[in-house]
């Protein structure tokens, strides 16, 4: 292998090198600036001295590293289209809009009745799945895993 060979090949190198270590700096600058909220759905209740009704809760970690204005919070229904928000929810840690800040975390929370209630109201019916939501000022929709929902059962529940 000639000098001028080796020279090539450690110039390729020093080139791949250069560009892989491009690409992680603009990824972790994108990162940096990128809201990234995290979203859990979960049952519950709240305890104000005593147990209070069973809940529907929804919690958003803003696990970036800038803090994310949260203007909404809700339910987004199986059609993918249709929304149950919590305007007014039973249960909450802060109101909207709220700055939520770097690695901290806030929380909705509805009773379950109420959530069967107003999905009665408007037409449905059995067992459904529900995607917990928080919505920022940029509109970025942050999503939970689907949880299902037993409507009838739930109003069965309220009496």
């Amino acid at each position: 292998m000639s000098v001028e060979q080796i020279l090539g090949v450690i110039v390729a190198a020093v080139a791949v090198y250069g560009a892989g270590l491009s690409t992680v700096t603009f990824r972790a600058q994108r990162r940096e600036r990128r809201a990234i909220v995290k979203v859990q759905t979960s049952n519950g209740f709240a305890v104000w001295g005593q147990r209070g009704n069973p809940q529907l809760q929804i919690t958003a970690t803003n696990a970036g590293e800038r803090p994310v204005v949260i203007e909404a919070a809700g339910f987004k229904l199986p059609n993918g289209q249709d929304t149950l928000a919590l305007i007014n929810p039973t249960t909450s840690t802060m109101q909207f809009p709220h700055q939520l800040a770097p690695h901290h975390n806030c929380l909705v929370a509805e009773d379950m009745a109420e959530i069967a209630g107003s999905l009665a109201q408007a037409g449905h019916r059995g067992r459904i799945k529900l995607v917990g939501f928080f919505r920022d000022q940029d509109g970025n929709v942050f999503r939970a895993k689907p949880c299902d929902f037993d409507i009838e059962g739930w109003l069965r529940q309220a009496g």
